[in-house]
């Protein structure tokens, strides 16, 4: 059982695009990862209390910021993910309440990203 679970946790970074641009520099990897892996958790906690203030806006701002991150870090499903809820998230309504599923989500599962960030920092000390 946790076989299965270390190895799904292996596959939700891909740092093949950091490590081709960096040429496989681990100090930079590092650094990619340390970035992610902090701000992702605040962004995170900030995207939970807009949800809670159902600021659609905030939502909004962090699912953007949030897209981004992953994308550089190589989380693919959650770009994906957060693509989707961005393209659904409707500024001028409050949200609605699939939306606010798919968030919670999202939010887990980038959780998980962090996590996995801070294992593969671990497996990158020079």
């Amino acid at each position: 059982m946790t076989m299965g679970f270390t190895k799904s946790m292996i596959s939700m970074i891909d740092l093949t695009t950091i490590k081709r641009i960096t040429n496989n520099n681990t100090a930079t990897i590092r650094l990619f990862l340390e970035v992610f892996a902090d701000s992702a958790s605040k962004d995170l906690r900030e995207l939970t209390l807009a949800i809670e203030r159902e600021d659609v806006h905030q939502v909004n701002y962090f699912v953007h910021k949030l897209k981004s991150s992953t994308q550089s870090i190589g989380f693919r499903s959650g770009h994906e993910e957060l693509q989707k809820i961005e393209d659904k998230l409707d500024l001028n309504h409050p949200l609605n309440p699939l939306v606010r599923i798919e968030l919670l989500n999202v939010i887990r599962n980038c959780e998980l990203a962090v996590v996995e960030a801070r294992r593969l920092l671990k497996d990158h000390t020079e």
